[in-house]
């Protein structure tokens, strides 16, 4: 059995040594990448004290537990380094939980919370798309279900590119929009557009995409 990759964040909104807290599912991550690029998304949660790891810095290749400043290597997760025991070397058992994540078509990808699923290679996941986005023009958060918003995008038919990917045409032409399933009853709606001049229109399309959503939803109660 394999789970789907999740779009939960634009490449552009995650630089070289920064670190982000994300919800997916109602369950808090810590997103971050190592000075060298790489990405990793964790378990929002120190192994050691359990304190937030978002509330925390990057260090080289490492993630610093804000709270004592126990390291946490991107490679593995497993802890580098215990200031207040600098001889000591770290157990095994000690490492910070860490989830599949690839990079791809301008967006941060999730791999699911089950680490006993493996997701499918994500390249089957995505269609071959005829733009490929690299401005990021936005994100809004629309209080209705990743099924609901689903719904509409093919009504106002955008062409689903991957289960939670789509790209416009006609009066929303070369827009690529991705969903993450922020709660059980919100869905966050990101915009990336090829051409760095159209990125305001892209934005613009967006909260009117968000508008009519809600406006149906609202009228449907």
């Amino acid at each position: 059995m394999s789970v789907q990759w999740l779009p939960i964040l634009p490449s552009e909104l995650l630089q070289n040594a920064e670190v982000l807290k994300v919800l997916i599912n109602g369950k808090e991550v810590v997103v971050w990448r190592s000075v060298s690029g790489h990405v990793q998304i964790w378990e929002n949660r120190c192994p050691h004290r359990s304190v937030r790891l978002s509330l925390g810095h990057v260090d080289g290749e490492n993630l610093v537990c804000a709270y004592h400043g126990w390291e946490f290597a991107a490679q593995d997760g497993s802890c580098q380094k215990i200031p207040a025991q600098p001889e000591q070397r770290a157990p095994k058992s000690v490492c910070s939980k860490a989830y599949p994540v690839s990079e791809n078509n301008g967006m941060i990808w999730f791999g699911g919370f089950d680490l006993e699923l493996r997701p499918e290679p994500l390249a089957q996941q995505i269609l071959s798309l005829k733009i490929i986005p690299v401005h990021y023009a936005g994100s809004v958060l629309i209080h209705c279900t990743m099924d609901e918003v689903t719904e509409f995008l093919q009504h106002l038919h955008f062409r689903q590119t991957s289960p939670c990917g789509f790209l416009g045409d006609d009066d929303f032409a070369d827009v690529q929009l991705f969903l993450t399933p922020t709660d059980a009853e919100k869905t966050t709606l990101h915009a990336l557009q090829p051409q760095a001049e159209t990125v305001q229109r892209s934005l613009d399309s967006l909260f009117q995409i968000r508008q009519q959503i809600e406006e149906h939803q609202y009228a449907v109660l």
